[in-house]
């Protein structure tokens, strides 16, 4: 915990703070933009993820220009992206199974309500790609409480 207010604009990190709200604009533009699939979901999330680096880095690397402690771009790469990224490249595909396995039941669910429940971003359609659920199945049944 670094603290807040203003002067937590001069905090390297920051800038991914910002990535987080693009990120997450362009993952769920890109998400809700066609037919749900797991192909669609991963794209989505993998693009949201470099948008995140991409204003993170960008920013660490401008502020510490300014603050005076430069940052090379390799060492910024290395720490920055290479030694975050391989957790999260993890966590988007989680993210893309997950959504295949539960965006069928909040779209029955918005049914349900009227359309009203989640309405601005579930398609109603039928789900065309789910393979991936069903090679993830066992998992998903080991994990499930009894």
């Amino acid at each position: 915990a670094q603290g807040g207010g203003l002067s937590y604009l001069l905090q390297p990190s920051f800038g991914y703070l910002i990535g987080f709200a693009a990120g997450a604009f362009v993952t769920g533009t890109m998400a809700r933009s066609g037919p749900v699939t797991f192909r669609r979901l991963l794209a989505a999330n993998l693009v949201g993820l470099g948008v995140v680096y991409l204003f993170g880095m960008l920013y660490y690397y401008g502020i510490c220009q300014v603050l005076g402690t430069p940052i090379g771009f390799w060492p910024l790469f290395l720490y920055g992206f290479v030694l975050a990224v391989p957790g999260d490249l993890v966590l988007c595909v989680v993210g893309a199974v997950l959504g295949m396995r539960l965006l069928p039941g909040i779209a029955k669910e918005r049914k349900a309500w009227g359309g009203h429940f989640f309405a601005f971003w579930i398609p109603a359609q039928p789900q065309q790609d789910r393979a991936p659920v069903r090679v993830m199945r066992p998992l998903f049944q080991a994990l499930a409480p009894r």
